[in-house]
């Protein structure tokens, strides 16, 4: 993760759409989903969702699946929305290195969930509060540190201090950033 050597960039050159990838996508997509109904249960209380998918409290494994299917396919859809702002502010040749680290860092800071998911099962009956503020605080350093690597990885390929490549980084990695912390984190 924080390696400067050759070994460790060569994931940068692998392919990106495995099998393998693709259900580790799923499975961490799974994890969180099911953070995100474990700490929000009322997490259909949020306008645009229930809007658009109109699930019941009650309907649980509904629910992480819902969520599930919307966190693969938001991970899985960021490939074409990058590839659309890359032919924008024409960095095409970023693209996949920024997509590549996307998914390592959200793979690896993924590891981290199952965790969280204990902490909150074991203690949310004696610290509620407490267990809501660490879980919304895990799921705000995952956004926020999956932000900071791709970052850095592309300040590494191209220089940061060009103001057309910041904005296209504000465009593809902090603007999404910002809309997931209020739809997730600062709803409640």
């Amino acid at each position: 993760m924080w390696s400067r050597s050759t070994a460790q960039q060569d994931f940068l050159v692998k392919p990106t759409v495995t099998w393998l990838n693709i259900l580790l996508v799923l499975v961490f997509s799974l994890s969180f989903a099911l953070l995100l109904v474990a700490i929000h249960t009322n997490v259909q209380n949020i306008v645009i969702l229930r809007r658009l998918f109109d699930v019941p409290e009650s309907a649980l494994v509904a629910r992480v699946l819902l969520y599930t299917s919307l966190i693969a396919g938001f991970i899985l859809g960021k490939y074409l929305f990058l590839e659309l702002l890359g032919y924008i502010f024409d960095v095409g040749e970023l693209v996949l290195v920024q997509y590549r680290e996307f998914i390592r860092t959200i793979l690896f800071l993924g590891l981290f969930l199952p965790m969280v998911m204990l902490l909150y099962l074991g203690l949310n009956q004696t610290l509620p509060e407490t267990v809501l503020w660490v879980s919304n605080g895990v799921v705000s350093l995952l956004l926020i540190g999956t932000v900071i690597r791709v970052a850095r990885t592309l300040h590494r390929k191209a220089s940061l201090l060009n103001l057309h490549l910041f904005s296209y980084l504000c465009a593809t990695e902090v603007i999404p950033l910002v809309i997931l912390l209020k739809l997730i984190v600062f709803t409640y």
